[in-house]
């Protein structure tokens, strides 16, 4: 074997990286030959530890390896091998695609690569475990007859839309989270409910749809926040009538922001603090002159995650003394 200086294998190893981005990050052996690059590089750069083995044969740069499988760009890198380690073509799906679209997911869910392969092809090689001693975990491999329209590519993985990303991920999830994950691709794209709603109807072999279809009239496009949508869902729940969402407040002063829900019949501005925006001082005191402002027009109840998931019911009720005492005042 060619020994090759380290200055040689720098550079290789950049022009292999700038190749590979467009290929979800990952490459094989006969990506390197086909790129006009020699084969028998990769002892070299595997012994270095500048590549890394994801899969027999596949392989990424090792700058790209994260140390938790779970995160989203590390999960993506994992979906990029897992679909070039199969000879057909294959697409992520449920909670992979949700991941890869940037919807809305609880956590967990990313422990396993799922993909879903379109009928009419050979299908003998997903009779093997996708999965290795290396980097990659085991995968879920679906069949479900696609078309043009269901399919895209986010970052070099090939992947199904976002709507029909949605309604997959959303089967495997807590019926609360159900309409959070759908809220998300509306709040991306409002067009994809009724792409949504067709989706669930056609997907009618996946265990948990028919939740998902329960769930289907309740998806909003003005949900920002997985919080937003459960603090909607369980508030109702808990007898409150639906809030409409995103309102903009005005005063003398211009604009004061637009918040997460109001109740128009109640008088009540509700706002699901999930606190990952005040991330300086300077946010705190903005945030503190934005709500004495809307305090001056209308009653504010804020909550956080732990608050609306252990006990709605105790928002609920600020909510009704908030209103009850707006209108003994007026």
């Amino acid at each position: 074997m060619p020994k090759y200086p380290d200055s040689e294998l720098h550079i290789l190893r950049e022009d292999v990286r700038a190749r590979a981005t467009p290929l979800g990050r990952v490459f094989r052996r006969s990506d390197l030959i086909a790129w006009g690059f020699p084969g028998d590089t990769v002892l070299p750069m595997t012994r270095r530890n500048w590549w890394v083995r994801l899969h027999h044969g596949i392989y990424t740069d090792s700058r790209d390896m994260g140390e938790d499988p779970t995160n989203r760009a590390q999960h993506a890198l994992l979906c990029a091998a897992s679909i070039r380690a199969l000879r057909e073509p294959a697409f992520t799906f449920g909670p992979s695609a949700a991941s890869l679209n940037r919807l809305a997911l609880p956590n967990g869910l990313l422990n396993t690569v799922n993909m879903v392969r379109p009928l009419g092809h050979d299908g003998r090689s997903l009779s093997r475990r996708i999965t290795a001693t290396d980097h990659l975990p085991p995968a879920i491999v679906r069949t479900l007859r696609l078309s043009a329209a269901d399919v895209t590519e986010v970052e070099g993985v090939p992947t199904v839309v976002p709507a029909l990303a949605a309604v997959s991920a959303a089967v495997s999830v807590h019926p609360d989270w159900i309409v959070a994950i759908m809220d998300s691709a509306a709040w991306k794209a409002p067009a994809s409910i009724p792409a949504m709603a067709a989706y669930a109807q056609r997907l009618q072999h996946l265990a948990g749809i028919g939740d998902v279809r329960a769930a289907m009239p309740l998806v909003r496009p003005g949900a920002q926040t997985p919080l937003e949508s459960l603090s909607r869902i369980r508030l109702m729940r808990c007898g409150l009538p639906e809030p409409r969402l995103q309102v903009p407040f005005y005063d003398a002063d211009g604009l004061i922001g637009i918040v997460d829900m109001y109740w128009d019949d109640l008088g009540v501005i509700g706002e699901a603090d999930g606190l990952l925006k005040y991330r300086t001082g300077d946010d705190l005191l903005k945030e503190k002159k934005r709500e004495d402002r809307l305090r001056r027009l209308k009653p504010v109840i804020r909550w956080d995650w732990s608050q609306m998931w252990n006990s709605p019911q105790d928002i609920a009720r600020w909510v009704r003394s908030a209103s009850v005492s707006t209108r003994r005042s007026a």
